[in-house]
């Protein structure tokens, strides 16, 4: 992984070495000195400036036609407009780079542009270069990036506003991976790399709650488990009973933490999540428009403590009334969540006052309300800290310091696969106009056409959750 921009196996850097030297270069501006000839920086001016035009014309169009036409705006549509969007973004400003310097005959941009172009083209294969962080997987991420010629200012723009990680727990392989995950995010559905859902997070697991009933599952919502019915010869569950007393057989169960005894979890070593949760009156950025959805990463204050993300909501979200703003902050913890957030808290917004003169004056977002609370972090724990857990009981955890959902996925993943083994995991839902229900007339099939049975159950079958055919997933 080289961070300067090269053209084959040679280096342009002035000094006293020559051109295609290798090792660390001095500090000082790029030399102008060609590498190619002018015929050759014209022929390469006319193919990436031939890749740009047609490029951002082609894209360019496929979004005036998708806001020219009503019928033009579907689902599926709306997929290709990202992808020409993100298209258009790279034809604009991903060749310009080269496309001006081809013109120049030389790289015209300054060591910080030369050092970035390289270093951000580089991260998109990195894992195809294991020999450029072999050496510094062992350490944290903020270590690599000061190998890599890279100005202070640009190390901490990338750790902490593109990786958005911390800079003394994250390793080397996690920065890269964050890193990477965010530029490839970057014009796939917007100008941001972030999607949010409407009413909150709890919207995605009702969206797989009801992807799970599509495909027969049974979701049992709002039972606490209150003991688990193991056989004794086998060793697996066989029911649970919930706390009505009701006895629910399944062949799998899955459960959050939460759920498990405390005699289960008495081995386990948790670590903990400082949070808060805010509402003011006020955007912390300052823009036109008042319906935005900021994140913003507060570097630590002090060594030895954890970066805090603050990710603000607006109301278009339908997650808070009209002119407010829900704000969460978060970090792992080191002391108590109003220690660990408060110092944060304080230095982005001020107290809320009633009188008029000082609500003129204020500068920074009033806070309306504030709640501090710490919580458990599950999502390192492994099956073996569970004392005395069936084979067919797994355990899913609860609410990380992440970002996104990308832990939750995979463990869902990888207790798919030792359930199910050879299945395909989330295969896309059947389309609802192919499925055809006993009882039904049924029409002719046309060739090569898939066609989905279901069977309705009768009220009896529906009711007799006893089954022990059926699947639970708590």
């Amino acid at each position: 992984m080289y961070s300067g921009n090269r053209s084959g196996s040679q280096g342009s850097w002035e000094g006293d070495g020559p051109a295609g030297a290798e090792g660390s270069a001095p500090e000082g501006t790029l030399s102008p000195t060609p590498l190619f000839s002018p015929g050759t920086y014209e022929r390469l001016a006319l193919l990436f400036g031939s890749v740009g035009l047609l490029g951002a014309g082609s894209n360019l169009l496929v979004l005036v036609l998708y806001y020219k036409f009503q019928r033009l705006r579907t689902p599926t549509h709306l997929f290709l407009v990202n992808i020409s969007l993100g298209d258009l973004l790279m034809s604009l400003f991903g060749v310009t780079f080269t496309f001006v310097s081809c013109l120049r005959n030389r790289w015209v941009w300054d060591t910080v542009g030369c050092v970035w172009d390289g270093f951000s083209s580089s991260l998109f294969d990195y894992e195809q270069q294991p020999d450029e962080y072999q050496d510094f997987k062992q350490c944290s991420f903020s270590e690599f990036l000061k190998t890599k010629k890279l100005t202070p200012s640009l190390q901490h723009f990338i750790l902490h506003s593109i990786a958005m990680t911390s800079e003394s727990s994250c390793s080397t392989l996690d920065g890269l991976k964050a890193t990477k995950n965010f530029l490839q995010c970057l014009g796939r559905f917007g100008n941001t790399p972030f999607l949010f859902p409407l009413y909150g997070q709890g919207e995605i697991p009702q969206c797989f709650c009801r992807m799970c009933a599509v495909f027969g599952g049974i979701y049992c919502l709002r039972h606490k488990v209150q003991c688990l019915v193991v056989d004794k010869e086998s060793g697996r569950c066989k029911a649970i009973i919930d706390h009505l007393g009701q006895r629910i057989n399944a062949k799998y169960f899955i459960v959050e933490d939460s759920y498990l005894s405390q005699e289960t979890c008495s081995n386990v070593q948790y670590k903990q999540i400082s949070r808060a949760i805010l509402i003011t009156d006020q955007s912390v950025l300052k823009t036109e428009s008042d319906q935005q959805i900021s994140i913003l990463i507060v570097p630590p204050m002090e060594s030895g403590t954890c970066s805090v993300r603050v990710t603000e909501l607006c109301s278009s979200t339908m997650t808070c009334m009209k002119d407010t703003y829900l704000v969460h902050l978060i970090c792992a913890s080191s002391k108590t969540a109003r220690e660990d957030l408060e110092s944060v808290v304080k230095k982005l917004f001020t107290p809320f006052t009633e009188t008029k003169e000082e609500k003129e004056e204020l500068r920074k977002p009033r806070l309306l309300w504030a709640l501090y609370f710490n919580m458990r972090d599950s999502s390192g724990i492994s099956r073996s800290s569970y004392d005395g857990l069936p084979s067919n009981v797994y355990v899913c955890s609860g609410p990380d310091c992440g970002l996104g959902n990308e832990h939750a996925v995979k463990q869902a993943e990888t207790l798919f696969q030792e359930m199910f083994p050879g299945e395909e995991f989330c295969p896309p839902p059947p389309n609802p106009e192919d499925i055809i229900f006993d009882g039904d007339d049924k029409q002719p099939e046309a060739p090569g056409t898939n066609v989905i049975m279901a069977k309705l159950e009768s009220p009896e079958e529906s009711q007799n959750l006893e089954s022990p055919g059926k699947h639970l997933q708590n």
